[in-house]
Parts: structure tokens; C-alpha cells; sequence
């Protein structure tokens, strides 16, 4: 462990690691009714006492939506992001009870064209998901052998307690650090790789920008990165939640690029696959995150959730990405 953190941090981090294991063994002891409305009593405490994160989400919704939803209609859609990320969170330690009966009662895949998707699977591929419905189950139980890239958290003795969750199926989980060339080489020897894709980065080389619900974004350049690099197929996949605690995997049709496509081409290319879907259904989404960090230069500031900032690198970074504009 880190000894450069101080003795009260210390101690922080283990009581903090006590907490998520000692959650992680009692969840996987409930059925999965009782997990489900554990899940969305969770998500209902934590939308009323995180008022910050509440304000975020609630901006969030009135911007991509907007004069769509009434103030309380965008609290309840905000609560409900809440619920699916809290149920998210638990179905991950719940999964060790996930057995093939289990997997086939609590799971279902519809593909967009199933033949397609397998051929495109048979040598090296990249699949992408957004912060969408129960993304910890897209990314441990499909496909099988998938390398996926996972953040880690400030406190490092939770860190193992979630790869090992996350790896309990055998897929791989890796750092950021020093990602693309182990994902590079991985989808070199024919394996697969998983991004979530929909995280804002910080504008300049490792960035670039996607227009979501009219307000550009800055994601990372690592999807066109591996697809130039590799001519591996992107396939786009979604979990969408279903009644009952059950979940929906849509398996959309292979993408492909060449070298000649553009970090933002390849970026564009990739939300279209996903910005329909929430908008039919934006509850499952992680509203609550700071999407649209960045305030282009020209914007009308009331337009943009109360967070954003304008930025120079970002105003470079549209620039040289060719964006035409703002809603």
C-alpha cells in the first residue's frame, strides 16, 4: 500500500475496504429480488443526500432535453439514474451467484445481426459501451475473454475487491496506464478488447470531440486509435434494463474504419450508436457525471449545464476536429 498517504488516510482506506467487502458478501447472499430493491432504495438515499451530484444530473437532463421534462420530471429521471447505477453497483458483487440457470433467467442478447457479429468476432475486435444500464455486466459477461481498461480508485486496497469481480467470468482487467499498447497488442494476436467510451477527456492529442444531444463532447481518441491501427471492427453494445432486475444486451452490427477516418469521424460514428437509445430511455444513463465539462468559445452559456467552463484547448481542439457550431 501507498505509505505516502497519512496514518488517518490509512485508516480511512481500510474501513473504506472493510465497507465495500463486507457489502460485497452480503449481496451475494440476497435473492435477486431482494438485491434489486436494495439497489433502487440505495439509489433514492443517495439522490437526496448527494444534493451535488443531484444538481449535476438534474443540469444534465434540462441541457440534453431541453423544455422536454418538467423540474419534476427530470428529479425523478435523476433519482432513476441513481437507482440503475446503485442496482449496477451491487449486481457486481451479486454476479458470483451468476451460474448458467441464473444467466439465462436474469439476461437476454438480441443482436442486430447475430451471424454478422460472430464473423467479425472471429479474429481481433474492440467493443465499446457506454455508461448505460448495468455496464459492469456488459463488460464481465460478454463476450467471453475480453480485456477491458478500469480506472483505479484513490483508495488502492479497493482496487483488487472490483478487478476481481470484474474478472470472475475471465475476462482481463487492465490500468489506463500504458493501455493502448497492451490493448494494441492484444487485438494484434486476435483477442478483444472493451472501452467505455462516453467519460470526458481533457482536451489536446488524446482527445477528441463528439457531438451528444447537440453539445459537443471531449472523449478519448482510443477507439479510432485501435481502429487505424489495427483495421479491428468496433462493435457497439448496450445493457438496457429490463423489468424485474432483468437486463437486455444489444449487440449492434459491426463498424468499420480505415486509416483515412478522423479521430471525430470514428467518435461520431461510435454515439450514433448510442445516443438514440438514451434518448427512448435516458434514465439508465450516468447523468450525474460531468459530461460537458468544456464551453465552447462562441456558446451561449445558458445553453451549457452551470458546471461547464470555457477553455482554450478546447476551442483548439474543436477547431482542428472541424466543428461547424452550436446548437
Amino acid at each position: 500500500m501507498n505509505s505516502s498517504f497519512s496514518p488517518s488516510r490509512r485508516l480511512r482506506h481500510v474501513f473504506e475496504w472493510l465497507g465495500v467487502w463486507g457489502v460485497g458478501r452480503s449481496v451475494a447472499l440476497l435473492p435477486r429480488q431482494a438485491v434489486w430493491g436494495l439497489g433502487g432504495m440505495a439509489g433514492r438515499l443517495a439522490a437526496r443526500v448527494d444534493r451535488r451530484g443531484l444538481n449535476v444530473a438534474m443540469a444534465n437532463l434540462e441541457a440534453a432535453f431541453p423544455g422536454r421534462y418538467p423540474a419534476n420530471e427530470l428529479r425523478s429521471l435523476a433519482t432513476e439514474s441513481y437507482c440503475q447505477f446503485a442496482c449496477t453497483f451491487l449486481d457486481l458483487f451479486w454476479s458470483r451467484r451468476l451460474d448458467r440457470r441464473r444467466r439465462e433467467a436474469w439476461t437476454r442478447y438480441i443482436y442486430a445481426d447475430q451471424g454478422v457479429v460472430e464473423e467479425a468476432c472471429r479474429g481481433g475486435a474492440l467493443f465499446i459501451t457506454p455508461h448505460y444500464g448495468n455496464f459492469e455486466w456488459m463488460a464481465s459477461l460478454w463476450p467471453p475473454g475480453l480485456t477491458v481498461i478500469a480506472q483505479d480508485f484513490k483508495n488502492p486496497r479497493i482496487t483488487p475487491l472490483f478487478a476481481a469481480e470484474r474478472s470472475r467470468f475471465g475476462n482481463s482487467v487492465i490500468p489506463q496506464e500504458r493501455a493502448f499498447l497492451r490493448l494494441l497488442k492484444l487485438i494484434k494476436r486476435g483477442s478483444h478488447a472493451g472501452l467505455l467510451p462516453d467519460l470526458t477527456t481533457k482536451p489536446g492529442k488524446t482527445a477528441t470531440t463528439v457531438e451528444a444531444f447537440g453539445m459537443p463532447l471531449s472523449v478519448t481518441v482510443l477507439p479510432a486509435a485501435l481502429a487505424a491501427r489495427t483495421g479491428c471492427p468496433v462493435i457497439p453494445a448496450m445493457c438496457r434494463p429490463e423489468a424485474g432486475g432483468r437486463y437486455r444486451f444489444d449487440i449492434g452490427c459491426p463498424l468499420y474504419f480505415t486509416p483515412e477516418d478522423s479521430p471525430h469521424q470514428v467518435a461520431r460514428r461510435c454515439w450514433e450508436a448510442f445516443e438514440p437509445v438514451i434518448r427512448e430511455d435516458p434514465a439508465p444513463w450516468l447523468w450525474m457525471y460531468k459530461h460537458w465539462r468544456y464551453l465552447p468559445g462562441e456558446a451561449e452559456a445558458s445553453r451549457w449545464p452551470f458546471y461547464a467552463n470555457r477553455s482554450k484547448a478546447f476551442d483548439r481542439q474543436l477547431e482542428r476536429d472541424g466543428w461547424s457550431g452550436v446548437a
